[in-house]
């Protein structure tokens, strides 16, 4: 299941070639050109090649299988018409099933059809019957899919470009003798080229445009580039077989079968990394040399299910246990529950346990762009422990280890190999529990970002915040004077019971929250600090249940609408191409120029101004010394960026380039803009210490000392805090 679709994409784009009703020659080179995509081994994250299977991409590779076949049945349902559509929508249904980019490409890749067809009208409604019903079918999946989306972290951080061979991997060499072809016969008439060409080509705009554009509507852009390079391989192999069976047409399949046999020479020596790859991965974690390690950490760190929570240090080392993520799968092998899991967008509590991690790692992770988290004290990290319910932490760096096994607050409690699992002894918190500190009501919008800013300097907290919607409001608490009770009755993944004895006080549940969490009283349940649900109870005795909402039961309807359309035989048949009407058709040279012309416009247009290549390009002119030009750039970046983190490190550089260029007044608006709007950044230190530099430089020492008062509040083990006292002291 998990290595076999790269391994089928090969034999995939070989059965789109004799769909599309190309000669032997061309499907054995384009199927060639999928093999050297899937041998590729300049990317390991991206999706669809063999080390992204191995790095657990494989629902991506999946995914990628069944796009490409869903555009052969799709092309067969526009050249017979028929009732070949609802295969094909059958087919887009396991599409999405796999993999959401996978939907995207092959979604909007189907109308590059259009680009192919006589009868645009009549092929418009057929792509659109398959989109239709592979909606319906897969309701069940993408309703709650678009409902849950505020309740993810988005992961759209941008992808750098370190080396050309990331954008045609060696791998791919022998398929770029396939360029000088490709240009020629783009260059003939389009009624002259294979059908499917025209095909691929837009599948390599498509791809390129996501690539270059989807950082802006907050998607991964690495996810669209294989697409791009699958079907720009694919299409110079197809376009070498043209060329041989156009000028060697008696010797075409032969050397054709060469070339694929020469490629097959290339790759070989080519192929250490993906063996090595596949023989750490598939000998399991019993044949890795950590494994009685790990087994006995997993094991030594038992505890239920309500019990308290462990979290772990990421450390590279890790990477002897099978990866530097095997940490994660403790629970699997019967340790208590980790803070950290698979899936670190799926939970709005990730940026609380990225930070936690941070703060007992040496070298954090730290993967959430949006939420970038930061070293700090270990009295923080105490303090968030006890927030987030855990009272366990495992540590592999001699840093870490030597650190908090000074501190008295902790005690080793077991030591296997590497791993230490060290004790909190004071765990001052529980899964539930009734709150003594005041509440107050703010509004919901950007409560995320709030909420992280105020974990970061603002905790412990003195009052706990409720992120309420529009016409939410809170009740008012009864009045009691006994000392709170909550007792755990039953606790499962998807449902709570608990008794306390004093209903109608706020009782905090440290989990996190999600409005599919009901309770079956009728309670209301609120989103508070950090990320968890806070509820009033009526009574002694409370439930929660997560169950359906709004969004299962659509989905649902639509899915049982689908289902229902196919065995009832409802679904009616396309209409029949024409008789004779030949697979091959024309191309309309003008629609089809149109759109490469469009497309590599929108392309270029979104490569140049994306915000991150603005940004890089801000850096080369600081770097040459041209500050003002540097700080024009990074103003414009800072505009368009998203994240908050991004969006601080813009407006930083921003502000030393202007400092540098002698306008210190320009300069102090941007560092003063980033100290009042973005206080948990990473530039927030340096910022105000240039603050400090720019007021003392100017006499005004009072507001230098307050801004150093307020540094030494907010960081006060940070490099630039202990850079400002040397400063203020040598300006006294």
């Amino acid at each position: 299941v998990s290595m076999l679709p790269a391994f089928l994409l090969p034999a995939a784009t070989y059965a789109l070639g004799w769909i599309w009703g190309w000669r032997v020659p061309l499907r054995l080179l384009a199927a060639t050109g999928a093999a050297g995509f899937i041998l590729g081994t300049a990317t390991s994250i991206w999706g669809g090649n063999i080390l992204a299977q191995l790095a657990g991409e494989f629902a991506y590779s999946w995914g990628f299988l069944f796009a490409v076949l869903f555009w052969g049945l799709l092309a067969l349902a526009l050249r017979k018409g028929g009732r070949w559509w609802v295969l094909a929508a059958l087919l887009e249904a396991l599409v999405a099933l796999s993999h959401g980019y996978a939907l995207l490409v092959a979604g909007f890749g189907a109308f590059l059809y259009l680009l192919l067809s006589r009868d645009v009208w009549r092929h418009l409604r057929i792509i659109l019957q398959v989109h239709l019903l592979a909606f319906l079918l897969i309701g069940f999946w993408l309703i709650p899919l678009v409902e849950n989306l505020p309740w993810t972290i988005p992961n759209d951080s941008t992808t750098a470009i370190g080396n050309w061979e990331i954008l045609w991997p060696a791998s791919l060499w022998p398929l770029a003798l396939g360029w000088v072809p490709l240009v020629l016969l783009l260059a003939r008439p389009s009624r002259l080229w294979p059908y499917g060409i025209a095909f691929l080509v837009g599948i390599v705009l498509l791809g390129l445009l996501g690539f270059v554009a989807a950082g802006r509507m907050g998607l991964a852009d690495l996810r669209f580039f294989p697409y791009a390079q699958w079907a720009l391989a694919t299409a110079s192999g197809a376009a070498l077989g043209w060329a041989l069976r156009r000028w060697l047409r008696v010797a075409a399949l032969p050397l054709a079968i060469a070339l694929v046999m020469a490629a097959a020479a290339w790759w070989e020596p080519r192929l250490g990394q993906i063996e090595g790859w596949s023989r750490w991965n598939l000998s399991g974690y019993e044949g890795k040399p950590m494994w009685p390690h790990y087994q006995a950490a997993a094991i030594a760190n038992a505890g239920p299910l309500a019990g308290p929570r462990l979290v772990f240090e990421h450390d590279p080392a890790n990477n002897d246990l099978g990866s530097t993520r095997t940490l994660e799968a403790l629970p699997l092998f019967g340790s208590r529950p980790t803070l950290e899991g698979l899936y670190m967008e799926s939970a709005i509590t990730g940026p609380f346990i990225y930070q936690l991690q941070a703060e007992i790692s040496e070298r954090p992770s730290s993967p959430l762009s949006r939420y970038p988290s930061s070293a700090r004290s270990i009295d923080d990290a105490v303090g968030h422990l006890n927030e987030l319910y855990a009272n366990r932490i495992l540590l592999r760096s001699p840093e870490k280890k030597a650190l908090f096994g000074a501190d008295p607050r902790f005690r080793l409690v077991a030591e296997h190999g590497p791993l230490q699992t060290y004790e909190l002894m004071d765990l001052r918190t529980q899964l539930v529990e009734t709150l003594a500190t005041p509440i107050v009501a703010v509004d919901r919008k950007d409560w995320l970002r709030q909420a992280f800013r105020r974990f970061l300097l603002d905790h412990p907290y003195h009052e706990r915040q409720v992120y309420l919607t529009m016409g939410e409001g809170l009740p008012a608490p009864t009045a009691t004077a006994d000392p709170p009770r909550v007792e755990i009755l039953t606790f499962s993944r998807e449902r709570l019971v608990f008794k306390t004895d004093q209903p109608g006080q706020p009782h905090l549940i440290r989990m996190s929250y999600h409005p599919r969490w009901s309770s079956t009283g009728g309670e209301q349940v609120y989103l508070t600090d950090p990320s968890f649900m806070l509820i009033y109870p009526r009574g002694t005795t409370v439930e929660l249940v997560y169950g359906w909402s709004w969004g299962n039961w659509l989905g649902a309807a639509f899915t049982l609408s689908g289902a229902i359309l196919l065995v009832g035989g409802l679904v009616p048949r396309s209409p029949l191409n024409p008789p004779g009407e030949k697979l091959a058709l024309l191309i309309r040279p003008r629609r089809f120029s149109a759109f490469l012309a469009l497309c590599g416009l929108l392309v270029l247009l979104a490569w140049w101004t994306d915000p991150e290549r603005v940004y890089q390009r801000g850096h080369l002119r600081f770097n040459q010394g041209d500050h003002a030009g540097a700080a024009a750039l990074f103003d414009q970046a800072f505009s368009g960026r998203r994240s908050p983190a991004s969006r601080s490190e813009a407006l930083f550089w921003a502000a030393r380039s202007l400092q540098l260029t002698g306008q210190p007044d320009a300069a102090r608006v941007r560092y003063a803009s980033l100290k009042a709007d973005f206080i948990e950044s990473y530039w927030y230190p340096e910022s105000v210490y240039r603050l400090i530099e720019i007021d003392l430089q100017g006499g005004d020492r009072e507001t230098a000392k307050q801004l150093y008062t307020k540094l030494i509040e907010v960081v006060p083990d940070n490099r630039w805090t202990r850079e400002a006292a040397i400063l203020v002291d040598e300006r006294q």
